[in-house]
């Protein structure tokens, strides 16, 4: 059986006090749910080059240094074809700017787990794990 096409992608999660900056997404598949900041990259995109795009894309912040604290590989369609995002999380330690919401974030807020944000599958496990201070990922 053939593998379906892989995109790579990334999130990246700022974490204050137990609270995540969280956009709610505008366009599908994930269209009125809440996820961190982030999208596919781009051709050549190095993973932390596009988590701080995607970051300011979407929320006009700036990260500072980055760590890949999760990766996962979710399917999905594209064009009626099964694909595959290798969706890396990175968490920033440090960031700057006057967060908005752009681009297809419809929305933005810091929140956490106990909120009950419709949250795009994944993110609370890994709200967790940042909580915890623990590194995850899974192939």
């Amino acid at each position: 059986m053939r593998r379906p096409l892989l995109i790579p992608a990334v999130s990246i999660a700022l974490h204050d006090k137990g609270r995540f900056l969280l956009v709610l997404r505008e366009n599908p598949p994930d269209s009125g749910l809440w996820a961190f900041p982030g999208g596919k990259c781009e051709p050549g995109e190095s993973g932390e080059d596009a988590a701080r795009r995607e970051l300011f894309e979407e929320t006009g912040l700036n990260a500072g240094a980055l760590a890949e604290i999760a990766v996962f590989e979710v399917p999905a369609k594209k064009d009626g074809k099964p694909v595959l995002y290798r969706l890396a999380v990175f968490s920033a330690s440090d960031w700057s700017g006057r967060a908005a919401a752009a681009s297809d974030a419809a929305d933005l807020r810091w929140a956490g787990p106990e909120d009950g944000l419709a949250l795009v599958p994944g993110v609370a496990a890994v709200m967790a794990q940042i909580i915890a201070g623990q590194k995850t990922g899974a192939d």
